[in-house]
């Protein structure tokens, strides 16, 4: 099974954007199963943020799961 840590900084940047001065720190850990079959392909993970309708607001990574 392979882990995958992701930190982003993006919770900083919307604190400092705000007006606060303070800094904080984010992570997210995602656990991608290995499926054992003969075609597998690595997924990707991607992360975003949406607005009250549903639209894209940031897109905060894309990540190709490997190993």
């Amino acid at each position: 099974m392979k882990i995958l840590s992701v930190t982003t900084l993006l919770l900083i940047a919307l604190t400092t954007f705000a007006g606060n001065q303070s800094s904080a720190d984010f992570t997210l850990i995602i656990e991608v199963p290995k499926i054992n079959v003969s075609e597998y392909h690595a997924p990707y993970i991607a992360s975003w943020i949406e607005d009250s309708n549903h639209q894209t607001v940031i897109p905060t990574s894309l990540s190709l799961v490997s190993g």
